[in-house]
């Protein structure tokens, strides 16, 4: 795919007849003989939290990107909420997740390894290793100890993605291949 999308703009180039429109529509034409069509909207956002909880509680781990950079999130407890100032739970969805992406205050700031859960008072948890450099010092006086604890709350709301191997998603994938 990547080899058919730069022969056809470097020919375009060699021979000085770009045409944006006519372009994009080529470069979407082979992306879409590749790897099909795009969803045109993105939602589900029950799946996304209903896949990743299996996904741990199956021994599985997921490494996410999201925005630690939140007032909810307490490097001296060691864990990220949604404060009660901010939105309650019932209310976080695809509208409040896309609210905060569109005016930028969910960003991508920040790698993290889910590596466990727990369930408490009825809601889950999920152990993170931190990659922030605070985590490399292992100093519990210092209130670093390398690992934190993300509410679903948090991760449904501020957490961007996640990726997971193949195998914690069978099932899912299956959905895909028998379209």
């Amino acid at each position: 795919m990547i080899t058919e999308m730069k022969t056809y703009l470097q020919s375009l180039k060699a021979t000085s007849a770009w045409d944006e429109e006519a372009a994009i529509a080529t470069i979407k034409s082979i992306m879409k003989h590749y790897i099909g069509e795009p969803p045109s909207e993105i939602v589900h956002l029950d799946v996304f939290m209903e896949t990743l909880k299996k996904v741990v509680r199956n021994g599985y781990t997921a490494s996410s990107g999201g925005d630690v950079s939140e007032p909810g999130f307490d490097r001296q407890t060691q864990r990220a909420i949604v404060p009660d100032f901010d939105i309650p739970s019932a209310y976080i969805n695809d509208d409040a997740r896309q609210f905060r992406y569109s005016n930028e205050t969910t960003t991508d700031d920040h790698g993290l390894h889910l590596v466990g859960y727990l369930e408490k008072d009825g809601k889950d948890w999920y152990l993170i290793k931190d990659s922030g450099s605070g985590s490399r010092n292992n100093d519990p006086k210092a209130g670093e100890f390398g690992y934190c604890f993300f509410s679903s709350d948090y991760i449904k709301l501020k957490m961007m993605d996640y990726m997971v191997h193949k195998d914690a998603v069978k099932d899912l994938l299956e959905k895909f291949n028998s379209n």
